[in-house]
């Protein structure tokens, strides 16, 4: 239904670059980097690999883990002491080389990705912008205003939850720009009581990141009794900033966002080979190029392999050749999950990612392209799928005082908010280019794949990532809130304060009360899309303004909406909203279409109004 949608709006009325994303887990209850080429990645058969070398390998061999680390470095090349040939190395190329030189051997691919991406002096992250269409990849916040009041609309869910407590620490770890961060303070304005409990407390290491940070919300500096503070204007709330998530002050209750940020935490690789499981390492070639190696003995990250293997089970495990283990995803999550069980709050954690354990899946991206890990250091972002379950075997582990939900893919987690509500109520005043780019990020927030509608050249259509992102939330047993009970309620309550109430909950002034006239094919498209999360009973009425028996059964329409309250009746005239009319094959006037849940399940053509009483009395109870 929601390609038909797109479908239809692009006849009515007439953008970011293509994304490549995992696969998606639904269960009850949360960047993708936008590329355009073939995918490199770590992988790596290691006896196939142009990267890799294989290192002697015994059978036979039995070994437990140690704290140190063993390889076969004959074959490696030395260089000399010292040199004055001129080399072309980055600073960082030289630094990786200078700290494997010391160690007297490789070091990991997670000392590599942490190194690669936050050395306080060339990392990727420490100094440029790498956000949006100029940048290296592109985030759901910079998709979609939309994301943020989403993300603050279960915000204030959970501290409605929570009891409205006075003071609350609202903490996003890795912010970006700050969009995120700035879309929910706006759309959450309207709510003062919650916005002036609020201290916000950005988790980023950059400065450069800090800055931009700084300027999207608006911040100014304001005497107060003990000195100075730095205040966002959007919503008067303070903002702190902080190296890492234990530097945030505890004691109050926390709202943590986690998005995409547990993908940029680094991984350790392991691959199977004939004496068990090795850790993929990082070694420097003959030709003083980077290469991957094997370990001949086990490494400290194999405790927390043993530890992921115990979690999934040897069935599981038997299936894969390689896996990937995230130690500081384990320690956060831990570290979360105790905040939370002794303040109060809870955390949601967006990501790509599985639900399940990951294979193979770091990846490097430069300008939008895929391109190999390897290839000079720092230039290109490196990230890895999140494992789902990881985060929530190591929350429920050190806690029991709290509970987890999801993951639920975005889309899910989105339109139980009322993000179909939102985008209902944005389309109402604006123009076509405001048009155009709301379709574009609504679709790559909650659809999947190409869009339908796009008309464009390929390599810009924009590409759904509902399906993909997963969306979790930790959350204090004593506040919990269930996402999928709220849905409803929530969903449609809170969206109407930030503009988007459903179409049908008041009449457009001269119709009936309990029957929706719809003249616009984007609003129509986008009720109709929001239907889908709804069990309610959903009546077409076709008509037209010269049709006799149209105007005929009008008051029996209108009578029939007052008697059956849990029903939407809708009203198309077949002339204004012509395609609409062809899409659900209307031929003669009156017709009456019944939709369940989006779906056609009967109709009555003509004005007869005992039979359409008794189907819609026989399919609103189903």
């Amino acid at each position: 239904m929601l390609r038909r949608f797109l479908l239809q709006a692009s006849a009515a009325r007439r953008r970011l670059p293509n994304s490549h994303f995992p696969p998606s887990y639904s269960a009850p209850l949360i960047p993708n980097r936008s590329v355009s080429s073939t995918s490199y990645s770590s992988s790596s058969q290691i006896p196939h690999s142009p990267f890799v070398e294989q290192l002697d390998d015994n059978p036979d061999q039995t070994t437990q883990p140690t704290a140190s680390i063993a390889v076969d470095r004959s074959g490696l090349y030395n260089p000399p002491e010292h040199s004055h040939e001129p080399t072309s190395d980055s600073e960082l190329v030289k630094h990786l080389k200078g700290i494997i030189k010391f160690r007297g051997g490789p070091i990991s691919v997670a000392e590599y990705m942490e190194e690669v991406l936050t050395n306080p002096k060339a990392g990727f992250y420490m100094n440029r912008d790498v956000f949006g269409a100029g940048g290296d990849f592109i985030t759901s916040p910079e998709v979609s205003q939309m994301f943020g009041e989403m993300v603050g609309v279960w915000a204030i869910s959970l501290w409605e939850q929570m009891g409205q407590p006075d003071r609350v620490n609202l903490v996003e770890l890795g912010p970006g720009r700050g969009t995120l961060m700035a879309d929910l303070l706006h759309g959450a304005s309207k709510f003062k009581n919650f916005t002036e409990s609020l201290h916000v407390h950005m988790v980023e290491c950059s400065p450069t990141l800090q800055k931009l940070q700084h300027q999207k919300l608006e911040c100014v500096d304001e005497e107060v009794s003990d000195g100075k503070r730095t205040v966002s204007a959007l919503a008067k709330t303070p903002v702190s900033w902080h190296a890492t998530l234990e530097d945030v002050p505890t004691g109050l209750p926390s709202i943590i966002i986690a998005h995409e940020f547990y993908d940029a935490l680094p991984v350790h690789q392991f691959q199977k080979a004939a004496r068990g499981w090795s850790e993929k390492m990082i070694d420097v070639a003959e030709d003083s190029t980077f290469r991957f190696v094997l370990s001949s003995q086990p490494t400290p990250a194999t405790l927390y392999l043993a530890k992921r293997c115990k979690w999934a089970g040897n069935e599981e495990i038997a299936k894969l050749q390689h896996i990937e283990v995230c130690p500081k995803a384990m320690e956060l999550t831990q570290t979360i999950a105790e905040r939370v069980a002794s303040d109060g709050g809870g955390a949601l954690i967006i990501d790509y990612g599985l639900n399940g354990v990951v294979s193979d899946s770091l990846q490097a991206i430069r300008k939008h392209q895929f391109v190999n890990i390897l290839d000079d250091p720092g230039s290109a972002d490196l990230s890895a799928y999140v494992d789902f379950a990881s985060i929530r075997h190591s929350a429920e582990e050190i806690s029991g005082e709290v509970s987890v939900h999801g993951p639920i893919t975005q889309s899910q987690f989105l339109g139980s908010l009322g993000i179909n509500f939102r985008a209902e109520a944005l389309t109402q005043n604006c123009t076509e280019e405001q048009f155009e780019s709301l379709r574009n990020g609504y679709w790559q927030l909650v659809g999947k794949g190409e869009a339908p509608f796009w008309e464009g050249p390929d390599e810009k259509a924009p590409i759904g990532m509902g399906t993909r992102y997963l969306a979790m939330a930790i959350v204090n047993r004593k506040q919990e809130i269930s996402i999928d009970r709220e849905r409803e309620r929530m969903g449609s309550f809170l969206s109407s304060f930030i503009g988007g109430a459903p179409a049908d909950d008041s009449a457009a002034p001269g119709e009936e009360p309990g029957v929706t006239s719809f003249h616009s094919s984007a609003r129509w498209q986008l009720h109709l899309n929001s239907h889908k999360e709804s069990s309610q009973l959903l009546v077409i009425d076709f008509s037209a303004s010269w049709c006799g028996p149209c105007r005929f059964i009008e008051p029996a329409i209108h009578a029939m909406a007052a008697k059956f309250t849990d029903v939407q009746f809708a009203k198309i005239d077949v002339d204004e909203l012509s395609e609409v009319a062809q899409e659900f094959g209307v031929q003669g006037m009156p017709t009456f279409v019944l939709l369940k849940k989006g779906k056609e399940v009967d109709r009555v053509i003509g004005a007869k109004k005992d039979e359409l009483e008794k189907k819609v009395e026989k399919y609103r109870s189903l």
